[in-house]
């Protein structure tokens, strides 16, 4: 049986979001499925690894991104969903866009959640449907256009500007009926390399003002450049970030290395 939204965030376990990237270009080659058979090759291995809740892409919103049309990205996240459904009905299955038309067929394909990098602002269609449908929503910050997705704001405070989107993004969504929301800080989307280590150090601040947090941090550029190596060379640098989360109130970890996060989550459990 599939987990409830508000059991999930009402227990003290952390839950595990496998990426699977049904694209070419995604800047993780080993997140990259390109057709079914692969597609559940890795689902299999990721629920059997303790993933909670599966994240199917197939726009990557990468630095230097190639944009795609509509069709093409329901071609590529449609079948994917089908045949994970089809042998893992109890599975939690996200779906990872900003675009109402891809997001609709995702969930008649069979579809749980919606994880939406853009908090309903590339598409003026996307709210008004996730409203219809009564299901989880995961709302990233990030700039409010996809063509500056990576471009850094002017922001001083980044930890100050993230908590605004927050407060505000709440109370919309919530005046819209929608009430089971994730708050996603936007690691890697339009900030500096100094601005996303801060957003990782003040955590706890989301936390303490009732935001459940997903932290998308696996293998992204602000710790391979920190660190001058590619992504990789950084799985240690990135359960270093994750463990730092877990001790600072996340509710979820979205990554690719799902075995290695449970793991984790195992031995914190223990010392807890």
């Amino acid at each position: 049986m599939k987990q409830s939204f508000n059991d999930m965030m009402s227990r003290p376990q952390i839950a595990i979001m496998g990426i699977i990237n049904c694209t070419p270009d995604s800047f993780y080659k080993s997140s990259q499925v390109s057709n079914c058979e692969a597609g559940l090759i890795k689902a299999t291995e990721f629920i059997n690894d303790g993933a909670t809740v599966l994240d199917i892409g197939g726009f990557s919103t990468r630095p230097n991104f190639v944009d795609i049309s509509i069709e093409e990205e329901i071609k590529r996240v449609v079948p994917i969903i089908k045949i994970i459904r089809k042998h893992f009905p109890d599975v939690i299955i996200s779906i990872d866009s900003f675009r109402a038309d891809v997001i609709k067929e995702a969930i008649n394909a069979g579809a749980d959640w919606i994880n939406d990098i853009s908090g309903g602002d590339f598409d003026p269609k996307l709210i008004p449907l996730v409203a219809t449908l009564n299901i989880p929503y995961i709302c990233m910050h990030s700039p409010p256009t996809l063509y500056n997705l990576h471009q850094v704001p002017d922001d001083k405070d980044i930890v100050d500007a993230v908590l605004k989107f927050f407060i505000n993004k709440n109370i919309f969504l919530l005046n819209h009926g929608m009430d089971k929301i994730l708050f996603d800080p936007g690691i890697g989307f339009g900030k500096t390399l100094d601005q996303n280590w801060q957003l990782v150090k003040h955590l706890k601040l989301f936390k303490n003002h009732g935001f459940p947090i997903l932290i998308g941090v696996s293998r992204k550029s602000f710790i391979y450049k920190y660190l001058n190596k590619n992504p990789e060379d950084v799985l240690e640098a990135t359960q270093a970030v994750h463990f730092w989360s877990i001790l600072n109130g996340v509710k979820m970890i979205r990554t690719h290395d799902v075995k290695a996060t449970q793991e984790l989550l195992k031995i914190v459990s223990y010392l807890s």
